[in-house]
């Protein structure tokens, strides 16, 4: 029986072609061969500029090589490869290395024989849902798998709880006296492993690297061995789904990847009046000079089930939008972040459906246009609502097939020339033509097939309906395999990543050309999601012509477990991004710490996406005054300006914060209490506090700790509670406007916000937060002020009522007030 064995040789080299061009060789493991098994093997290559050259193989001693050469074309900038079948008559000696050579040089090589690629052998796995693996001894050589699935690594899966993996490895008689390591780059959440039945290791850590050393004693050596690893899964995915785990004597690779470099910080420009932005060497500038720093949110009043919920209130949805945008201004919010529900505005071929969703869309651009908002939009959100049409194309495509599938595609990218060459029926130009638009991101959270996947045929993303996904399973395998043909290559896990990477390039060229051939000239984006592990998807992004990558999204916390007072600071840790992306700008699509009323979190947020680069940043996502009283939309989620008052004071730091911290700027990330820029917060003290000598911003009541001198003549105030400039038995926000030259100050009071009932566990009916307008004493400390007069201003007029006061106190419900003195 012919085995077959198959590696990659991925390389980088010197070539001479306008200039000489020094790249890394980085060779694959080839497996232990014995006479009559043939090794297919990929030589990869990657250059900065275009030349055709001749690939080959050099002589090995007892082995033959087909064909004896190939040509290839090289792309700039693009990984071409080039296949060859390697038929070994006999076992090559001791340290033999395959050698690849272009245009008849040496290149790059590998070692023969001293490692396992793990990711190109045969697994068959199974679940344990009935907890009979013990007892029937499933970690055991001799145990019978015949019957159990094929499978394959990477391999990701979403049952809860253990799931064994077992492969049979031939280890050669010319191992022992070498240390033996089996290395897994990751095991979500934690893993038992054995080899011949005997427990080798366990980690428990869903993203801790193994470095499992071997007793040599548990090794048959000359013989076939017995590989069993036990994934136990506690939830929200789980797997061996990083590519790169072996078993051999090599020692450990040391990774070469340059450290990321971002450019230097310049200053931050002003937003306003509203203009084009541009990317240059990785940074997102404003065409009026200076760089962006945009702190926003999501907001989805037109669609999904916070369209439904506004509307089920049977208000004016033009007067809400009014009045959120009014609300999120006082927020700091400068963007706002939608990714656009395609199906509920489009048909099987991605034509546009006029109806009640794009004109609410096409109201919200235009209302934030004159607020001076802008917008961060993601076209295709592919996620369904009770409103979408069912025979949309993204309705009819499985979300990891969306960026392969031929049709799917060619529906994207019409999809995106008609949404961005609809004309806004209230600002009466076409989208592409707003100034409120700022940026693009392709399509939300994007999702891709691995290999072990593709073969499976029970799985589909999101476990969904798999006989829905077969019929473009067999059209990517149909493609995948033609593929393999035209490169001379037999199938096997190890190609599947340079397959994935040109069918990523190819459709982020399809839709960044579609974007641009409306005359769009905002940055395109492409996100960074599940690219966790997939080294190809991520060359790709960096390979292509997009502009900007958009962060995946970060949560702390999670979405089943409340995190009052649980300090979530460690999970907001600096975290760079690959030094491939240097070039390109950074957002954020989506933030938040999920299930707490805790104030101390968002400027932390602000702090870390600084030092990675992050110039837009979104949070997810706001509440709408008409809803935020039941938390009635994504209920992990909760904030508002009148119903979450301190986070929203916390949020309103963030947003200071973003715009005062530099790009790249590095502050410890560590204890409970930190402190950056004009910044503190303190988990301890449950508590956000900015200071920078003329605005102090307070998120809870506070007038003891003191991290941030307070400006003797603050010319603005934003607090919940006592501060150190007035004290307030009010539970809502209240802000100083302060003119001291003209002895004058606005006092804007808002409701109390009473919590009467669980807000992460809502009906959407019965309320969580109850704004009462309830009166309560005012004291105004401001140095060196005494009252001489308090009007309460009318609803929406400078003129009120004059109200009495005792010294600097007086009684307040919300409202509008004016304060002077002498």
């Amino acid at each position: 029986m012919v085995l077959r064995l198959l590696c990659i040789l991925t390389l980088t080299l010197c070539l001479t072609i306008s200039h000489a061009a020094t790249v890394h060789i980085i060779p694959s493991a080839i497996a232990p061969v014995r006479p009559g098994d043939v090794v297919t093997v990929a030589v990869a290559v990657r250059v900065s500029s275009a030349k055709s050259v001749t690939v080959s193989l050099a002589p090995l001693e007892g082995a033959s090589v087909s064909p004896e050469s190939r040509r290839i074309t090289l792309q700039p900038n693009h990984t071409s490869i080039a296949g060859f079948c390697v038929t070994f008559a006999s076992t090559p000696p001791a340290g033999s290395r395959l050698t690849a050579l272009i245009d008849g040089r040496p290149a790059a090589s590998a070692m023969i024989g001293r490692a396992y690629c793990l990711d190109a052998v045969e697994w068959r796995g199974k679940f344990d849902a009935d907890s009979v693996a013990a007892s029937q001894g499933w970690t055991k050589p001799d145990f019978d798998d015949s019957k159990w699935p094929d499978k394959r690594l990477p391999y990701m899966l979403l049952d809860v709880g253990r799931t064994y993996l077992r492969t049979k490895l031939f280890i050669p008689s010319d191992w022992p006296g070498n240390s033996i390591h089996l290395r897994l780059p990751q095991v979500d959440d934690a893993d038992v492993t054995y080899l011949n039945g005997v427990e080798v290791g366990r980690t428990n850590g869903w993203d801790t690297p193994r470095d499992y050393i071997i007793d040599p004693k548990l090794v048959r050596f000359g013989e076939v061995n017995t590989l069993c690893i036990v994934v136990d899964n506690s939830g929200s995915g789980g797997g061996i789904y990083r590519a790169g785990s072996t078993l051999g004597i090599d020692p450990p690779v040391a990774s070469k990847k340059p450290a990321p470099h971002l450019a230097k910080p310049g200053p931050v420009g002003s937003p306003l009046p509203l203009c084009r932005m541009s990317v240059r060497n990785g940074v997102l500038t404003y065409d009026g000079g200076g760089e962006v720093a945009l702190w926003g949110v999501n907001y989805y009043p037109q669609s999904w089930y916070q369209y439904e919920n506004m509307k089920k209130r049977g208000v004016d949805m033009h007067k809400a939008i009014r009045e959120d945008l009014d609300d999120m201004l006082k927020m700091g919010v400068g963007c706002i972040r939608i990714h656009v529900f395609d199906r509920e505005i489009s048909d099987a071929d991605g034509n546009l459906i006029d109806n009640e969703h794009l004109e609410l869309l096409d109201y919200l651009i235009s209302e934030a246009t004159k607020r001076g908002i802008y917008f961060f939009f993601t076209p295709i959100a592919w996620w369904g609502g009770p409103n979408e049409n069912p025979s949309s194309f993204s309705a009819r495509t499985p979300k990891e097939y969306m960026f392969c599938d031929d049709d799917a595609v060619k529906a994207e990218a019409n999809y995106l020339r008609n949404w961005l060459n609809h004309v806004n029926r209230y600002t009466h130009l076409p989208y592409h033509d707003e100034p409120a638009i700022c940026v693009f991101e392709i399509t939300n959270e994007p999702a891709y097939p691995d290999y072990a996947s593709l073969f499976d045929p029970t799985w589909s993303y999101y476990q969904g309906d798999a006989a829905r996904s077969a019929p473009f399973k067999a059209r990517l395998i149909a493609k995948w395999r033609k593929w393999l043909a035209a490169h001379g290559l037999t199938e096997s896990s190890v190609f599947w990543p340079q397959f994935r990477y040109e069918l990523m390039g190819r459709y982020l060229q399809a839709m960044h050309d579609a974007i641009r051939s409306t005359g769009a000239r905002q940055p395109i984006a492409s996100a960074l999601c599940e690219t966790v592990g997939r080294d190809d998807l991520i060359q790709a992004i960096a390979d292509s012509p997009c502009e900007a990558v958009s962060v995946d999204m970060t949560y702390v916390g999670d979405f089943v477990h409340d995190y009052d007072r649980v300090n979530l600071l460690p999970q907001l840790a600096n975290r760079p991004l690959d030094a491939r992306l240097d070039c390109k700008a950074r957002i954020v699509y989506e933030f938040d710490a999920l299930r707490t009323m805790d104030t101390y979190a968002y400027p932390a947020f602000a702090r870390k996406w600084r030092n990675m680069g992050v110039q837009i940043a979104c949070m997810f996502q706001y509440d709408s005054r008409v809803t935020a009283d039941c938390n009635a939309d994504w209920d992990a989620h909760y904030l508002n300006l009148c119903c979450t008052p301190g986070k929203a004071v916390s949020f309103a730091i963030g947003a200071r914060a973003f715009h005062d911290l530099p790009r790249g700027a590095t502050f410890a990330a560590a204890g409970s209490d930190q402190f950056f820029g004009n910044c503190a917060v303190s988990f301890d003290r449950n508590i956000s506090v900015y200071s920078d000598g003329k605005s102090y911003l307070c998120s809870a009541p506070n007038t003891t700790w003191r991290p941030l001198r307070a400006p003797e003549k603050p010319e603005f105030v934003m607090a919940v509670g006592d501060s150190p400039y007035a004290n307030c038995a009010g539970t809502g926000i209240y802000t100083l406007e302060i003119d001291f030259a003209a002895r004058s100050a606005v006092l804007t009071v808002n409701p109390d916000a009473a919590r009467v009932g669980d807000p992460w566990r809502p009906d959407g009916v019965h309320p969580v937060t109850e704004l009462k307008d309830t009166p309560h004493p005012f004291t105004l400390k401001l140095s060196g002020v005494k009252l001489s007069s308090v009007v309460r201003l009318h609803p929406g007029s400078d003129k009120g009522r004059q109200i009495g006061h005792t010294a600097d106190t007086f009684e307040v419900i919300p409202g509008v007030y004016h304060l002077t003195w002498r």
